[in-house]
């Protein structure tokens, strides 16, 4: 009994690593797309709901207004997410202070977007 569970096992984690279809059908079905982020998205799934309230032109925290796309780009380099101080204070999880950290996909999100150029 326990050496069928152990070959069962050993079938499973198998497929589950490798995969158990036909190779091309699989690679074909797994091509990601490439999603271009905008300033709107990172704006109103980010920005608006997590850091507008304390970042704001009228209420600017630490002296940065994250309610526009010309204010924003005041702490992002485009194409250099490790360089822009908008994704080295969220990610290092600083920001926001007292309510929960963004999360692994909308730090993503801020990191693709900077990468790709930081476009409106």
């Amino acid at each position: 009994m326990r050496f069928k569970l152990f070959i069962f096992v050993l079938i499973l984690t198998t497929c589950l690593f490798f995969g158990c279809g036909n190779s091309e059908e699989t690679s074909s079905n797994t091509t990601q797309t490439q999603v271009t982020v905008t300033f709107n998205d990172i704006s109103s799934r980010i920005l608006q709901p997590k850091c507008v309230a304390c970042h704001s032109s009228s209420q600017s925290s630490g002296g940065v207004d994250l309610s526009s796309y010309t204010s924003v780009m005041r702490v992002v380099i485009a194409n250099s997410p490790n360089s822009s101080s908008l994704y080295r204070v969220t990610s290092s999880g600083s920001m926001p202070p007292g309510g929960p950290q963004l999360s692994a996909s909308e730090l993503q999100t801020i990191y693709q977007w900077i990468s790709n150029g930081a476009n409106r």
